[in-house]
């Protein structure tokens, strides 16, 4: 009852403040505008929405902080946390307000910095060694992570859904006997996505995460995926977080294969997404966000279920099969012609 509590709370904050928001977002200018070939919208459209959703998942961590006995470690790690999280919180406002955005550089700086701070709270993968060797990847991994939620944000409703999706995954794994903070810290970005998520679908009141919300939750992410305990039953079960996020993780690889092949930055925005490519195959946006979504879905209940089985081989098994299927995904979505994309995605008359 108290991880329900948390969520809804969550989605009651996030699902009440996204008016107030768009108001921000006309007083200051935080529009997302038609300007180029790679929007899909028709009008400027506020993009302030990362606001309403970091404040709620940090407004219900600090209110279970005080309104529920932790550990004094728990606290510790809440505090580490929250500092993070504002950094990060603050680039992405930065990158939504400022004429041309933050220079990507200096973006990879402060998200490297932002991991620094979760590590020095012992925050970090702890199955590989040297210790150095597992803070190198940590750090990888948090930035990694937090730039695929937001590489994902093209389509409305998408990262949204994913992290949802993501953070029950790891709400149901965590449940109940892992640190706290990974439980509470699941059921408000549960809430808080599922609250954003009728405003960016509504028509007359839509609104955008922008980047201020899509790395802000990849960075929550990020979190979850290093507080749970995996390995109790097998040891390939370490691995299981990289299924839950798998769609976004493959997403970002997909992108960096199919860019350097061509001898393009990877870095560049382009309709060559997994989206993009969908689109052209036909799919509408509610059923690629369905698929997608539902890609998520068996991806973490694959996960669920490697964490509580005792065959470490049968575990290996289940890795390969859906190795094999990525690998077949894959090799489909490079034939698509992306010639076709640019067409497809314009925005209707």
């Amino acid at each position: 009852m108290v991880y329900l509590s948390i969520a809804l709370s969550a989605f009651a904050l996030s699902f009440l403040s996204m008016p107030l928001t768009r108001r921000l977002a006309r007083t200051f200018g935080g529009f997302d505008l038609p300007d180029t070939n790679l929007k899909t919208h028709r009008a400027p459209t506020p993009r302030l929405g990362g606001i309403a959703i970091f404040l709620s998942v940090i407004i219900v961590l600090i209110a279970a902080r005080f309104l529920t006995h932790y550990p004094t470690g728990t606290i510790r790690n809440f505090r580490y946390i929250l500092l993070g999280a504002s950094i990060i919180f603050t680039l992405g406002l930065l990158d939504d307000t400022m004429p041309g955005g933050v220079p990507y550089k200096w973006k990879f700086l402060i998200q490297f910095l932002t991991a620094a701070v979760l590590v020095s709270a012992s925050i970090r993968i702890h199955f590989l060694s040297p210790s150095y060797i597992a803070v190198f990847f940590t750090f990888l991994w948090i930035v990694g992570i937090s730039n695929a939620i937001n590489l994902i944000d093209i389509l409305d409703g998408l990262a949204a859904t994913q992290v949802a999706v993501a953070a029950a995954a790891f709400l149901a794994i965590g449940f109940p006997s892992e640190d706290i903070y990974v439980n509470i810290l699941a059921a408000a970005l549960l809430g808080a996505t599922l609250g954003f998520l009728p405003h960016n679908f509504s028509a007359k009141g839509k609104i955008f995460m922008g980047d201020a919300g899509s790395l802000s939750l990849g960075y929550f992410l990020a979190i979850l995926t290093l507080g749970c305990s995996y390995s109790s039953r097998n040891p390939y079960a370490v691995f299981a977080p990289i299924l839950i996020v798998g769609v976004p993780v493959f997403e970002t690889f997909f992108l960096m294969y199919i860019r350097l092949k061509q001898g393009l930055s990877p870095f560049r925005g382009s309709h060559d997404h997994i989206a993009h490519r969908l689109q052209t195959l036909g799919l509408t946006d509610r059923k690629i966000l369905a698929a997608m979504g539902a890609a998520t879905l068996a991806l973490s209940l694959a996960a669920f279920y490697i964490t509580r089985i005792d065959n470490e081989h049968f575990a290996l098994v289940v890795y390969c099969a859906l190795l094999l299927c990525l690998l077949v995904i894959a090799r489909g979505l490079t034939k698509v012609d992306v010639n076709k994309i640019g067409a497809n995605c314009k925005p209707k008359p």
